[in-house]
Formats: structure tokens, C-alpha cells, sequence
């Protein structure tokens, strides 16, 4: 740490380069490495969902899972490409509820050209109704 604290501000922010430096844990590694900035974004790849989580029971494990893997990687494991803490990040980030984007203005979603509708007869489609 004593190497990171005389570094320059550039250094401190984003760091020196992926892979320069490895340390016994993930905090001290990722600040050498990757700097304030890089820190910043993989807390908040894990934070997100445990922020944004709806609270249920089903989701609980999820959001303990996440704070325990973040918690134990920063304090002793200084490997940040085991796969349990991203197999545990993608299960939290699939519970996510999805945000569907409003329709755009002036579009109306309806059935695609050429698409029959359940039930009609063969040959009469919205769009050719006289076949």
C-alpha cells in the first residue's frame, strides 16, 4: 500500500495496469491495478443488485450470496476471475425485474405483416382480406 500512496494522482485514480501488481487480497490489488475508478465500477457491479433486488424470500440468498463473495474476495482472495463470483453475480443480475422500453411515439404494435390471426381462415389475413 505504502507503493500506491506515493504513486501519482493519475496512478491512484485509474490505476497502473491490469495485471501489474498482485497482492494477498482483491482491495489493495485492484487499487494498484485498476485504480479508485476500476474499484468503483466492479463495487458497484455487485451492489446494483443487491440494491435493486425486490426484498422476498427467494431473493435473500441472492443478496447474501453477492456480499459474502464481495466481502471474503476483498479482504483474503486476491483472484478476481473464480467463477463462483460471477456465476453469483449472473444469478443475481437474471432475478433482476426487466424494464420493457415504452413504445416509441406514433408506434402502434400489432401483428406483423403476413401474420395470421389465431383462428382465421386460411387466406384471409388482415392484409390480404379478399384472398
Amino acid at each position: 500500500m505504502a507503493g500506491y500512496m506515493e504513486s501519482n494522482l493519475g496512478h491512484k485514480l485509474f490505476g497502473c495496469g491490469f495485471g501489474y501488481i498482485r497482492s494477498t487480497d482483491l482491495f489493495s490489488t485492484f487499487l494498484f491495478n485498476i485504480g479508485i475508478c476500476g474499484l468503483l465500477v466492479y463495487t458497484w457491479l455487485f451492489l446494483k443488485p443487491v440494491l435493486q433486488l425486490p426484498r422476498n424470500h427467494e431473493n435473500t440468498g441472492a443478496k447474501l450470496a453477492l456480499v459474502i463473495v464481495y466481502v471474503v474476495s476483498m479482504a483474503w482472495v486476491p483472484e478476481w476471475g473464480y467463477s463462483s463470483s460471477w456465476l453469483f453475480l449472473g444469478i443475481a443480475y437474471a432475478r433482476l425485474p426487466r424494464r420493457l422500453a415504452a413504445p416509441a411515439p406514433g408506434f402502434a404494435p400489432g401483428p406483423a405483416p403476413g401474420h395470421r390471426r389465431r383462428g382465421a381462415p386460411r387466406g384471409l389475413t388482415p392484409d390480404h382480406p379478399h384472398e
